[in-house]
């Protein structure tokens, strides 16, 4: 949700009031609580019910152990709760913790408003995802912990009788799908036109072709010869392939009418039926050009960090709060009840006999290792809807791959220009 400057002057204390006083416990003051000792407040963004459910148990469980602590939810949702957040920056009364995507590091790390990670997290570090943690790193500082970290893979139900055991060319690719079309299956799913999503599944197939395409900044540079060939090879799997929202495609996929579908992590979690290699593949990186590339098959890395802020009364007991929630034993607990939140953003995800015994997750760990975080920019979400508009334009033929992309090149370039 936008809202003008015009707007924050009048809605600034609602929304404050809101996100103090909100659904999930209000974040009062230490002195206004009768609880006695520390009170943390923590906004996060896991309000459904079963999320919270699974987040309320591991908060028990933190202050079973510091019995001198209680901690306060604030509950935000997607739509708007970043800026509730920035609101309570702005009006100087933030909660101690809060909970944020890995791509806003840089625009919060610029405003001063969280706190650097002390010097005793050190010796976590190198638990910890690296690339997670570079999105997390803003001028050689570390300014949050990575909760969870998610990508999409490119799962295949395998037609009956296909002989491959692996899928890791667009000519392997280009197999599948035929075999699926002789089966009857529906060879490729193509996400509709809904924000965000086009992007999540469109991005890596273009990225397999060799293209930077928003992978650097500023965005409009980013745009090249090899994004073309990118864009023009997902319209051509596009065009053998059906258009829906991702919700019915994951359907589909699971009932086994989809043979080829980029999706995440949930999928596992949906499939009813026994599993095993020769029925389900998750392909460990997306398929490139031909088995001599030099590319790695990249998908894009979100995922979920935590973080202090500046105005915290109590940054040492918010630490150990944060340490506690990020820690793979807490991290693996939580994605086992909410098993769209990803995987844990530690190293130990990569090795864990329980992910790499399961033949759907253990393909998916091994894309998190192939995965890198969209680049910040202040112009993104303006500049990944143009992007995402041109490419469905491409796929529904009103323009050529070459066209559209050079028509969101050009408003990208103006966009970043004035701003």
């Amino acid at each position: 949700m936008k809202i003008s400057m015009q707007e924050r002057g009048g809605l600034a204390l609602a929304l404050i009031v809101a996100l103090v006083c909100g659904c999930g416990g209000g974040s009062e003051s230490p002195s206004e609580d009768a609880h006695t000792g520390t009170t943390l407040t923590m906004a996060h963004f896991w309000s459904e019910p079963a999320q919270k459910a699974a987040l309320e148990s591991l908060i028990a469980e933190f202050e079973a152990g510091e019995p001198t602590v209680h901690v306060k939810l604030i509950d935000l949702n997607w739509s708007d709760g970043k800026t509730k957040m920035q609101l309570s920056f702005n009006s100087g009364t933030p909660p101690d913790i809060v909970h944020i995507g890995l791509e806003w590091t840089p625009e919060f790390a610029g405003a001063t408003v969280l706190q650097p990670l002390p010097e005793h997290f050190n010796s976590v570090l190198p638990t910890v995802l690296p690339r997670a943690l570079e999105a997390l790193t803003t001028d050689g500082k570390i300014y949050a912990l990575p909760w969870f970290v998610n990508t999409r893979s490119m799962f295949v139900n395998v037609p009956e009788g296909f002989s491959k055991s692996e899928v890791s060319t667009w000519q392997d690719l280009d197999e599948v799908m035929a075999a699926a079309e002789r089966e009857g299956m529906i060879p490729f799913g193509v996400n509709a036109a809904e924000p965000h999503n086009v992007l999540k599944k469109s991005l890596p197939i273009i990225w397999s072709a060799g293209s930077d395409l928003f992978s650097r900044g500023p965005l409009h540079t980013s745009f090249d010869e090899a994004a073309i060939v990118g864009l023009e090879r997902y319209c051509a799997m596009a065009a053998r392939g059906r258009i829906e929202a991702s919700r019915t495609l994951d359907d589909m996929f699971v009932d086994g009418r989809l043979s080829v579908w980029i999706s995440g992590a949930w999928i596992e979690a949906m499939l009813q039926r026994d599993l095993t290699a020769d029925q389900v593949l998750t392909l460990p990186s997306m398929p490139t050009r031909n088995s001599n590339d030099t590319l790695r098959g990249w998908s894009i890395l979100g995922g979920d960090a935590l973080a202090v802020t500046q105005k915290s009364s109590n940054p040492d007991a918010a630490w150990r709060l944060v340490n506690f929630l990020t820690s793979y034993a807490s991290c693996k607990s939580f994605v086992e009840a909410v098993p769209d939140a990803g995987l844990p953003a530690r190293q130990a995800a990569l090795s864990d006999p329980d992910l790499q015994d399961n033949p759907v997750k253990r393909g998916f760990v091994r894309q998190i290792g192939n995965a890198r975080p969209l680049p910040w920019s202040p112009v993104f979400v303006e500049a990944q809807m143009i992007l995402e508009n041109a490419i469905m334009e491409a796929v529904y033929g009103r323009m050529t791959a070459a066209e559209a992309l050079e028509s969101a090149r050009a408003q990208i370039r103006e966009l970043e220009t004035v701003h």
